[in-house]
């Protein structure tokens, strides 16, 4: 398993390529205070890439549908997703985040 630390401090960097290779996508990293090490705490991740969303407005059905799931090894919180059915009756993810809690 990789460190966990480190890839923490690299959300921001990947938040910045998705949003440069990605134009027209929503990404937005929240963080808290600083540690006692100077490290931002990570508190959520929210992704939703443009085609995705272009696929959700164009063709896809109305409803929507939202699953979470624990994220129990060293990193706890949670994980949702945002999905719905396209044009042929397929799931299509819109959305995901990683959260502290769902409220």
């Amino acid at each position: 398993m990789g460190d966990h630390i480190a890839e923490n401090g690299r959300i921001i960097d990947y938040t910045n390529n998705i949003l440069r290779t990605n134009p027209g996508s929503t990404c937005v990293v929240k963080v808290g205070d600083v540690d006692e090490t100077r490290q931002l705490i990570f508190q959520g991740f929210y992704v939703c890439f443009h085609a995705l969303k272009k696929s959700f407005f164009g063709d896809a059905r109305g409803l929507i549908g939202l699953n979470g799931c624990f994220l129990k090894g060293v990193c706890k919180g949670q994980l949702l997703v945002v999905v719905c059915r396209d044009e042929n009756n397929q799931m299509l993810p819109i959305a995901w985040a990683v959260v502290e809690v769902e409220n």
